[in-house]
C-alpha cells in the first residue's frame, strides 16, 4: 500500500514552479517534464527527470522529494527511504518531509526506524493526521498502546468520519486494557456501517468478548463470516471463545438448521468450516462437515468456495482422490485469484499427504505465482510453502519466500515468526529475541505464542542470559500444566 503522506505530497509537488523560476534553462526544462510526467502519473518517466536534475542541483530539496515520492510509487521503498532521508538532512524542520520519510520506514517493517521520524513530524506539526496514524501504529506494534491513544484522540476529536483513526484508537484502547472504551469506538462504526471491513468486526468480537459480552461476540463473528468468507483472523476470534460456549453454539445452529423450513447452504458451509477447523470437533465429528458440505454442494453445485470446503471435508476424513477432484472441479469454475491460491495450497497439502512432494511443490509454486499478482497477496499461503521448502531442505528458497510475504505485510506475525527460526539456524540470537518479542506482543494465538516463547527461551540462553531464559521457561512450563 503506498503511505498515504507521499500520496498527500504530490499535489503540493505540482505546484513548485516558482522555485525553479531562476533556474538554468536545462534544469528548468527538467523540472517541468518531471511535473507534466507526474500530473499523468507516469512515475518512472518522472523519476528520470529528477535523477537528472538532481546531476545538475543535487542539493536541490524539492528535486529530493520528488524523487522519493516517485520511487515510493514505483514500489521502490529502499531508494524512496534513502532520497526522503537526504531531503530531511537538505530541510530538518519539513514536517511533511518527516512524515513522508517515517511513512515509507514504516511501509518497509521498519517501525523502530520510522518512530523517531514521525515523532519530529508531530512536534513541528502537530495536525498531521496520517503522520499520528502512523505513529500509532509504531506504539502498538511495541507494546505502548497508551501512547497510541495518546496520539489518536486528537485525530478522532477534529476528524469524527476518519474511520482509519477510529478503528486504530480502538485497537489501543483494547491493548491498553479498556474494552469498554474500543467497544463503544466500535459499536459507533458499525452502526454507520454493516458492511464495515473485516478487521472492525474481528476488532469488535475480541471487545466483547474481554467484557464477557460472549452472545455479542459470537454474533459479531458470525455476521462478519457471512460477509467475509476469507477473512481468517476472524474466523480464529470464534475458534478462540469459551469451549463449552462454542461447543454449545454450534449444537444450536446444527439444531437450527436442521429444523429450518428451507436449506441454507451458506449455514451449512459456515458450520461444516468451523467444524473442520476446530480442533475440538475436527477429530471427534469429521464425517458430519462432509455432510453438511456435500449438501451445500448439492444446492450450490457451481459455486467454487463450496466446492473448495467439500474438498477440505474429504481431506479430514482421508478421501485424498475425491478431495484432489472436487479441488479440481472448484479450479474449473474459474474462481476469483484469492480462491486460486486457497485451492492450490490446498492440493500441494493433500500432495504432502500422500507424499508426492514433486506435486506439492508444483502445486505450491504455482499458488505463489497467483498470489504475486493479486492486489493483497496471502502471507498465510506464502508461509506455508515456505514451511513445505524447510521440510524439504530447501532453505535458501524457503527464506525467500518469507522474505517475499513480508515485503506484502511487514508486520505479519506468522512470517515473523518464521523469519525467526531462520534467524536461529543460522545463530542470530539478537535478532531471534527481536522478531519473537513481536510475535508475543502482537498476537494471541495459542501456537504462534508457544513457538515465540520457545524461541525466546533457546535465544535467551544462547546469549547467556539466564533470568530472562528462565522466565520464559516458566510461561512453558505453566502452559504445559494449562494444557
Amino acid at each position: 500500500m503506498i503511505p498515504q503522506s507521499v500520496l498527500r505530497a504530490i499535489p503540493i509537488l505540482l505546484l513548485l514552479a516558482a522555485v525553479y523560476a531562476e533556474a538554468p534553462p536545462d534544469a528548468l526544462r527538467l523540472a517541468d517534464s518531471a511535473r507534466a510526467r507526474m500530473a499523468d502519473q507516469n512515475y518512472p518517466e518522472a523519476a528520470r527527470d529528477y535523477e537528472a536534475l538532481l546531476k545538475l542541483r543535487p542539493r536541490d530539496p524539492e528535486a529530493r522529494f520528488a524523487l522519493g515520492v516517485c520511487y515510493t510509487q514505483m514500489d521502490r521503498l529502499g531508494e524512496a527511504a534513502a532520497e526522503l532521508r537526504r531531503y530531511v538532512a537538505l530541510q530538518p524542520r519539513s514536517a511533511e518531509g518527516r512524515a513522508a520519510l517515517g511513512s515509507v520506514l514504516l511501509a518497509q517493517g521498519l517501525a523502530d526506524d520510522a518512530r523517531p521520524q514521525l515523532e519530529i513530524a508531530l512536534r513541528l506539526g502537530p495536525l498531521q493526521a496520517d503522520a499520528a496514524k502512523d505513529l500509532a501504529r509504531c506504539y502498538n506494534l511495541s507494546g505502548e498502546p497508551a501512547k497510541a491513544v495518546a496520539v489518536l484522540r486528537p485525530v478522532v476529536s477534529i476528524a469524527p468520519a476518519d474511520n482509519e483513526a477510529r478503528y486504530l484508537l480502538a485497537a489501543a484502547l483494547l491493548n491498553s486494557g479498556d474494552a469498554a472504551a474500543a467497544a463503544r469506538e466500535l459499536d459507533r462504526m458499525l452502526a454507520a456501517d454493516a458492511r464495515s471491513p473485516a478487521d472492525i468486526y474481528n476488532l469488535s468480537a475480541r471487545a466483547q468478548q474481554k467484557l464477557g459480552n460472549l452472545p455479542g461476540a459470537i454474533a459479531l463473528c458470525e455476521r462478519g463470516m457471512r460477509l467475509y468468507p476469507y477473512a481468517a483472523p476472524l474466523e480464529a476470534v470464534y475458534l478462540g471463545l469459551p469451549p463449552e460456549t462454542l461447543a454449545k453454539r454450534i449444537e444450536t445452529r446444527l439444531d437450527e438448521l436442521n429444523s429450518a423450513a428451507t436449506a441454507d447452504a451458506g449455514e451449512m458451509l459456515a458450520l461444516a468450516r468451523i467444524i473442520m477447523d476446530w480442533i475440538q470437533t475436527a477429530k471427534q465429528i469429521p464425517g458430519t462437515a462432509e455432510e453438511l458440505a456435500a449438501r451445500a454442494v448439492a444446492l450450490q453445485p457451481r459455486d467454487p468456495w463450496t466446492r473448495f470446503h467439500y474438498a477440505r471435508a474429504l481431506g479430514c476424513v482421508r478421501k485424498y482422490s475425491e478431495a484432489a477432484e472436487a479441488l479440481e472441479a472448484a479450479l474449473a469454475m474459474q474462481p476469483d485469484g484469492e480462491l486460486q491460491v486457497l485451492i492450490y495450497t490446498r492440493l500441494a497439502s493433500l500432495e504432502q499427504m500422500q507424499s508426492h512432494p514433486d506435486r506439492a511443490l508444483e502445486a505450491f509454486s504455482t499458488g505463489m505465482a497467483i498470489n504475486r499478482k493479486l492486489p493483497k497477496p496471502n502471507p498465510d499461503a506464502a508461509c506455508e510453502f515456505a514451511r513445505f521448502l524447510r521440510e524439504q531442505a530447501l532453505s535458501a528458497e524457503a527464506k525467500a519466500v518469507i522474505e517475499e510475504a513480508l515485503r506484502w505485510a511487514p508486520f505479519d506475525v506468522p512470517a515473523r515468526l518464521e523469519k525467526a527460526k531462520f534467524l536461529a539456524d543460522d545463530n542470530r540470537w539478537n535478532e531471534v529475541i527481536r522478531e519473537a518479542t513481536f510475535v508475543v506482543r502482537n498476537s494471541e494465538d495459542e501456537e504462534l505464542l508457544h513457538s515465540a516463547h520457545y524461541l525466546l527461551a533457546r535465544a535467551y540462553r544462547q546469549a547467556g542470559d539466564e533470568v530472562h531464559a528462565g522466565a520464559e521457561q516458566s510461561w512453558l512450563e505453566s502452559q504445559k500444566k494449562m494444557r
